[in-house]
């Protein structure tokens, strides 16, 4: 019989799409309550008034994030109304989307209740206000673990999608896709103009807001307007030999990417100094620089990939993960480095 899960998350770029693909590939049978935190608009100039008034006197931070969640209210309290019987988990990733008293229903129809934040806990205050509702909430940050307040918050990272295969002989050396940041924008003009003259074949790609603001800057950079999804994403990295990842210093946990890299076989370059800490980490696949200078970088791209413990490789997949997560079935634990807890 197949066991049943409620699954919740943003639904920026349809990762969730890939995720509930995954969980059903793994004979999940999915009730999927993600909805779209990004399109939310007022409906007029009155509520965003009444919203600023809330946040700014009555302290009421959680005003705008139940005007997005009534958008979609109906429709989501519909799937949990029909929910018979119970189901037997509930994943929700980045929780604190949620109001708390829809939480309470996802509680009343669920055997055990799992929370996952894939960002800084200090980015999203509002999140620790929902971690008591959880058996176990996970946290990707080292810096989140462990928590002084919360017993029953654990670690993990983020993991790739297992279920797709890697694509043999890309035609692309190297790929990136990101938002244009102007925190970021030096770091990332660095190493284009470094990696220029090895007339590589660059799949390099910014998601902007304004693409006047983009006149000047380096020809290798394809500007966009409109989101691409994940599943976009993942056919384009499947088909490069190697993925820049830059480092958001809001946080210290590992990016997606970087576990996408270990999953399908693709060199790494990164200005994220904790990579170097876990098991997975190898010199010939993994390029750290300081997001200044990327010296030496020139003959990382040369050397050939070097295939890594096929155990190692399986840890850090999604079916490991979410087996991790659950507490189910046979699986390996994911953890911090010592030398990156509270450090």
């Amino acid at each position: 019989m197949k066991k049943r899960i409620i699954l919740g998350l943003p639904t920026d770029n349809s990762i969730n799409s890939a995720i509930q693909s995954n969980l059903e590939n793994l004979d999940f049978e999915v009730i999927n309550v993600s909805f779209d935190i990004t399109n939310f608009k007022y409906k007029n100039f009155g509520q965003r008034i009444h919203n600023f008034f809330r946040k700014t006197f009555l302290k009421d931070k959680n005003f705008k994030k139940r005007l997005k969640y009534n958008n979609h209210r109906q429709e989501l309290e519909n799937q949990l109304n029909h929910l018979h019987p119970k189901a037997d988990y509930a994943l929700l990733i980045r929780p604190d989307i949620y109001p708390t008293e829809f939480l309470e229903k996802i509680k009343q129809k669920v055997g055990k209740m799992y929370g996952y934040h894939w960002d800084g806990l200090a980015l999203y205050p509002l999140t620790r206000d929902v971690i008591p509702y959880f058996d176990s909430f996970y946290v990707f940050d080292p810096k989140d673990y462990p928590h002084p307040e919360f017993p029953n918050v654990k670690p993990t990272t983020n993991f790739y999608i297992d279920h797709v295969k890697t694509k043999e002989n890309p035609e692309n050396d190297i790929y990136y896709i990101g938002f244009m940041m102007k925190k970021r924008m030096p770091s990332i003009l660095r190493l284009l103009e470094k990696i220029e003259p090895l007339n590589l074949k660059l799949d390099v790609n910014l998601l902007t807001k304004d693409l006047a603001s983009t006149s000047g800057l380096n020809k290798n950079i394809n500007f966009f307007t409109e989101p691409m999804t994940y599943q976009q994403n993942l056919e384009s990295m499947m088909n490069s030999k190697v993925i820049l990842d830059f480092l958001d210093s809001s946080h210290g946990g590992l990016s997606l990417r970087t576990f996408e890299a270990v999953g399908f076989g693709k060199k790494l370059v990164t200005n994220n100094p904790s990579v170097k800490y876990y098991d997975f980490y190898n010199p010939a696949n993994i390029f750290v620089w300081d997001g200044e200078n990327p010296y030496g970088i020139e003959e990382f791209l040369q050397k050939p990939y070097e295939k890594l413990p096929e155990q190692i490789v399986k840890k850090y997949g999604f079916t490991n993960w979410i087996n991790y997560i659950l507490e189910i079935g046979p699986h390996q634990r994911i953890e911090f480095p010592a030398e990156l807890i509270n450090s």
